[in-house]
């Protein structure tokens, strides 16, 4: 179970790495999201780089590929459409004269939820267009990129 979450939670870094996209072209456009072509070019190209990169490492047949394609699309539209209708907990928590801790946290907890289940929901497509082979592949790599990201082994860190 731990090593679920944890591949999850990976994953999640690499098959939805739009949402932190649109976080840095809003701050890169001063806060306004607007339409920027080479930016969207750009993102585009990084997709395309990273399904590359998978289909050299787990040795993707074009079918594959074209569904990972399809999958990225996808969850791009779901996550974009999602965070339209979040809430912002520092505005919900402060309706009142009184901060209101336990509003802030809900908020906070519920826009989580709800990016999480997109997410979760487009790494099960994902893994689920992987063979048995490939999986375990998957596996190392993502353990391999976690032991370099903190520079300690997964089992190093605490349970999530």
């Amino acid at each position: 179970m731990k090593k679920l979450k944890i591949i999850c939670t990976i994953l999640t870094i690499l098959i939805i790495p739009s949402s932190s996209y649109a976080d840095q072209l809003q701050d890169k456009h001063m806060g306004q999201m607007i339409s920027c072509i080479g930016c969207e070019k750009h993102r585009k190209q990084m997709i395309e780089a990273r399904i590359q990169k998978l289909q050299k490492e787990l040795n993707l047949s074009n079918a594959q590929v074209e569904k990972i394609r399809a999958i990225k699309k996808e969850g791009f539209e779901a996550f974009r459409n999602a965070r339209k209708n979040l809430k912002n907990p520092m505005l919900e928590a402060t309706k009142s004269p009184i901060f209101d801790k336990a509003v802030f946290i809900s908020t906070a907890v519920d826009n989580t939820k709800t990016l999480a289940q997109i997410r979760a929901e487009n790494f099960e497509k994902f893994y689920s267009i992987l063979t048995p082979e490939q999986r375990q592949k998957f596996v190392a790599i993502l353990k391999s990129r976690m032991t370099r990201h903190f520079k300690r082994p997964i089992s190093a860190h605490r349970p999530i």
